[in-house]
């Protein structure tokens, strides 16, 4: 006698003889169905997603919010590290007086058996921001150092169509000088310079020259038009060039690390004076940041107060003065 489970189930069977019920081991892209009826073959019930804006979305919601908090959340460190070896980006960068710095330039330098005259560089960041929306113009400025550290000379042409101004520029050492037959030999790339300086009587004459030039072209700000030829050849000639680059950065040598430690601050200290006068003292630091490396070097952050040019206090009697009435 056979058990009335089986019956019931061949009874079931023969009343849906179109069915097909593959077996565990048996792989058919058929899909199993109960007459018309397709049968699903997952095993499992998928999961009820919540619509939104209902109770259990905001239930969800909340529930995964105090997760979030505890993966943002960061432990507060000690303001200076205990260790010699630590994350740099979890602390204070340290800020050093001069001498300190380039002390340590010198020491990495032997540490690492690098080229010990290697160049000394100084990244400069200033505020370029003035009155309202006005900013200061991106610049390009010329010094003479006190300690130069360059042996050559810098080729340097003379605007002048005067032949008096051509021999004093001939005897000072010009590479070129003459007047408006130099443009010509300009433009065709047939002479080329590392200055141009100029006499205000030809600068009209050389405004074809004004995009071939471009931040070369003679200007006053510049030192680089005038009347004192033989003062601006010697500007010029030895004189250390650098350029507000990226908006308000400027990135130049100042020393070789070989040089006494004096001589590399006083360098340093005649670039960011110079670098000042481009900026009014009342509109506050022009200077905001300033670091020195070496060309193998980490940069080292250094303390700004010595550098920056100080505003001369007014006596308070004057201010009295002043503002009394009439």
């Amino acid at each position: 006698m056979a058990a009335p489970g089986r019956c019931c189930l061949r009874r079931l069977l023969a009343q849906f003889p179109s069915c097909i019920f593959p077996r565990i081991d048996q792989r058919t892209s058929v899909v199993p169905c109960l007459g018309n009826i397709p049968l699903s073959i997952r095993p499992y019930a998928a999961a009820k997603t919540a619509k939104k804006g209902s109770k259990d979305a905001k239930q969800k919601t909340s529930d995964a919010e105090p997760a979030k908090k505890k993966n943002t959340y960061r432990r507060k460190l000690a303001s200076k590290p205990v260790d010699d070896v630590y994350l740099t980006w979890l602390y204070e960068r340290p800020v050093y007086e001069a001498e300190v710095a380039v002390d340590m330039l010198k020491k990495f330098q032997q540490l690492d058996f690098t080229y010990p005259k290697q160049h000394v560089y100084a990244n400069i960041t200033l505020d370029m921001m003035l009155e309202k929306k006005k900013k200061v113009d991106q610049f390009v400025g010329t010094i003479l150092l006190p300690y130069p550290f360059v042996t050559e000379i810098n080729k340097v042409m003379v605007f002048t169509e005067k032949a008096e101004e051509i021999k004093i520029a001939k005897e000072n050492g010009a590479a070129f000088a003459g007047g408006t037959e130099l443009i010509e030999k300009i433009l065709d790339d047939e002479i080329n310079a590392d200055f141009y300086i100029a006499v205000p009587e030809i600068i009209a004459k050389l405004l074809p020259l004004k995009n071939k030039l471009r931040k070369k072209f003679p200007k006053t700000s510049r030192n680089s038009l005038g009347r004192d030829i033989p003062k601006m050849l010697e500007l010029f000639k030895t004189g250390h060039e650098y350029v507000v680059e990226e908006e308000n950065l400027i990135e130049t040598r100042i020393a070789t690390l070989d040089m006494p430690n004096e001589q590399i601050v006083a360098n340093l200290d005649a670039i960011i004076k110079d670098v000042c006068t481009y900026k009014p003292l009342s509109y506050g630091p022009f200077v905001q940041r300033l670091i020195i490396r070496s060309s193998t070097s980490e940069g080292l952050k250094l303390n700004l107060k010595r550098f920056l040019p100080q505003v001369e206090e007014v006596d308070k009697e004057d201010v009295k003065e002043t503002e009394a009435p009439r």
